[in-house]
């Protein structure tokens, strides 16, 4: 039997509609959609169970096996009567003077004649060519703007063959390079490296860690990363040495601030500008202070402290993210989103906005210059920046549970610029969200595997993931 899930809260559909004319779901489950409801009443004839969708499938391939045979066949015609024409057109006006002299009686004044006429010949044909050709490629276009007009305009992830790599733990995070040739994922107490290829992928590298890894990511257009373990409040940044990963350098916080930020759970989030500069968000489940630490790099060798400032909230922060500009730095936090502004290389707390949610714990990305996503229980909001005052205000709130109990909630994981692409986690599913021109939220595709984590490639083409049931990495590849 097939599980193939309905709208977001029901169960699995049960049956689909054929009827041309139908404008509702074409796939919906029986309890939710039919008894509770009672949408979906469609004529008993045109539908079918799920069970009969492979059948109807095979009916409709031989369908368009045929539709594909018969515009061979009238290529094949159309070829055949072309070359009648140009064997004919050679035999009217394709003449030598040895020919020409082997020829008796009439049959040298009707060679003449037709001679005399290719000109002609040649803009009648010419015209007469023109205008059916015209009004047959044109025809043609119709046919495929009519399909294209009834096209579902989506795309899709398709798993990559040869590219699973099954694992014995669950990964704790996973990040990719900046031209997806390198892998890196985060296990309890170690890191393993993937190189990948069009047509390979295979593990390179093991890193043993002395503590849990709990976050690493790529230091910009590098083969460089930067690893944090769950207790540790230092940060490992490793380059790549010939043809593996080492240690370069450890990021060490001010004692003086490990004492502001007793705790026994640190948690990290960390931004990188365009330059290479790393700033660091440092705070503890046991204190309200939030250290900002900002490393400045020299040529990618060495990262040392710039500066830092300390900021009060009332939780730890979970999420951050900065604008393409780099001069707005989103924090969340417990029931509210702090946006900073940031000028040079400092980070400046007298412009701060503070918007309360009522959601616990909201996860926000910004998706332009000015507009930012964030989650609040079953909703996607987004805020815009007034230009009058500079303050973000809420344009946008769409619901995405239908009724379902989010009872691990939504996480936005990502923003795909180049495809307007938003990774995000419901439930522990991952979803792609396509973010129109105007603002709409359109979910395109669902990863149907029990996935928490996953990155998709810097030009939208890859997305990489783990299913945690089978503990399985693997790769797919968009074709839309």
């Amino acid at each position: 039997m097939f599980q193939i899930p309905c709208l977001p809260g029901h169960d699995n559909v049960d049956f689909f509609c054929v009827d041309e004319n139908c404008k509702d779901n074409r796939c919906y489950c029986f309890n939710q959609c039919i008894k509770n409801d009672k949408q979906h009443n469609h004529d008993s004839k045109y539908l079918f169970k799920i069970d009969q969708l492979p059948n109807y499938l095979n009916d409709i391939n031989k369908l368009f096996q045929q539709i594909i045979k018969d515009l061979d066949k009238k290529f094949e015609d159309l070829c055949y009567q072309l070359k009648q024409l140009k064997k004919h057109l050679s035999i009217a006006f394709e003449w030598k003077l040895d020919k020409l002299k082997c020829l008796k009686g009439n049959n040298i004044k009707i060679a003449l004649n037709n001679l005399i006429r290719i000109k002609e010949y040649q803009n009648r044909l010419n015209m007469i060519l023109n205008e059916n050709v015209q009004l047959l490629s044109q025809t043609l276009k119709e046919c495929i703007v009519d399909l294209q007009l009834k096209d579902m305009n989506v795309f899709q992830f398709y798993q990559l063959q040869d590219c699973n790599i099954n694992e014995k733990e669950i990964c704790n995070a996973i990040n990719v390079n900046y031209d997806f040739s390198v892998i890196i994922c985060a296990f309890k107490s170690f890191i393993k490296i993937y190189e990948f290829k069009p047509q390979s992928f295979q593990e390179i590298q093991k890193i043993n860690m002395d503590d849990d890894v709990e976050q690493l990511t790529f230091i910009n257009q590098t083969n460089k990363f930067i690893v944090f373990s769950l207790y540790d409040r230092e940060g490992q940044i490793f380059s790549k040495v010939q043809d593996c990963w080492k240690c370069q350098q450890t990021i060490r916080p001010p004692v003086s601030l490990v004492i502001l930020l007793f705790g026994i759970h640190y948690q990290r989030s960390l931004i990188m500008t365009n330059d290479g500069t790393i700033i660091l968000f440092l705070s503890s489940n046991c204190s309200s202070n939030v250290m900002i630490l900002i490393y400045k790099n020299h040529s990618y060798q060495e990262w040392k402290l710039l500066s830092f400032e300390r900021l009060q909230m009332k939780s730890y922060i979970f999420n951050t993210d900065m604008n393409e500009s780099e001069n707005l730095i989103i924090l969340s936090n417990k029931q509210s989103i702090q946006i900073i502004q940031k000028q040079n290389q400092v980070v400046r707390l007298d412009n701060i906005q503070v918007i309360q949610t009522s959601e616990s714990n909201p996860y926000a990305k910004f998706i332009k210059d000015n507009q930012f996503i964030s989650s609040e229980h079953s909703h996607l909001c987004i805020y815009k920046q007034n230009n009058n005052n500079q303050m973000f205000e809420k344009i946008k709130k769409v619901n995405l549970n239908f009724g379902m109990d989010l009872s691990d909630g939504i996480r936005i994981l990502q923003f795909n610029k180049i495809k307007k692409f938003l990774l995000i986690s419901i439930n522990s599913v991952l979803h792609i969200i396509r973010i129109c021109d105007n603002e709409d939220l359109k979910i395109e595709y669902c990863v149907e595997d029990s996935n928490k984590c996953g990155m998709i490639s810097q030009n939208g083409i890859y997305l990489v993931t783990q299913n945690q049931e089978q503990k399985q990495i693997t790769i797919r590849q968009l074709q839309e």
